[in-house]
């Protein structure tokens, strides 16, 4: 993730926000900040649309366990190393149904190798 990227989710992350009002937190023209977001739901993650009072861009919960999952194999440095799903869910206290969803966002962007039914390898 770049910095431009890093800097709307941090943004996003604190409440939803309307274009305007990303453009103004961040610095960044409307045109960039609908690229960076097009960019970062190519990454996996969901950021949606919701008519409030005017339409302002949101992260889904989803993006939350995502991140924590990828913080905790970073911080960690788990990479490359086989990973049984159900203590990754246990040490994480994130259910086994919620987990294997957010594995499941986190393959698609290509950051997961699926070794077993029970085993998983982030790729670097």
């Amino acid at each position: 993730m770049n910095t431009s990227q890093k800097k709307i989710m941090e943004s996003l992350s604190k409440e939803p926000m309307s274009l305007s009002e990303l453009s103004y937190a961040t610095g960044y023209t409307k045109d960039s900040i609908r690229g960076r977001i097009s960019e970062l739901r190519k990454l996996g993650y969901i950021i949606e649309l919701k008519p409030v009072d005017t339409k302002k861009y949101f992260l889904s919960k989803n993006n939350q366990e995502d991140q924590k999952i990828l913080d905790f194999i970073k911080n960690r440095n788990l990479y490359q190393k086989p990973i049984e799903i159900e203590q990754l869910s246990k040490t994480l206290k994130i259910s086994l149904s919620e987990l294997k969803d957010a594995l499941s966002r986190i393959f698609k962007s290509g950051k997961l190798v699926q070794l077993s039914t029970t085993k998983i390898m982030f790729k670097r």
